[in-house]
């Protein structure tokens, strides 16, 4: 597992997992990346605000 989405107070919580800083990384920008394209595979996508 690279990353997972955890509950928070802020606007989204991401904990990152990798056995080296550049792993570290790399697994926050595909976190992100995800996020921002709606590819996390979450089974509770976040609410539609609009």
């Amino acid at each position: 597992m690279k990353y997972k989405m955890i509950d928070h107070t802020a606007d989204l919580g991401i904990e990152v997992f990798g056995s080296t800083l550049i792993d570290l990384f790399e697994n926050a920008a595909w976190a992100l990346s995800d996020l921002l394209t709606d590819d996390t595979g979450n089974p509770h996508p976040l609410p539609d605000t609009s």
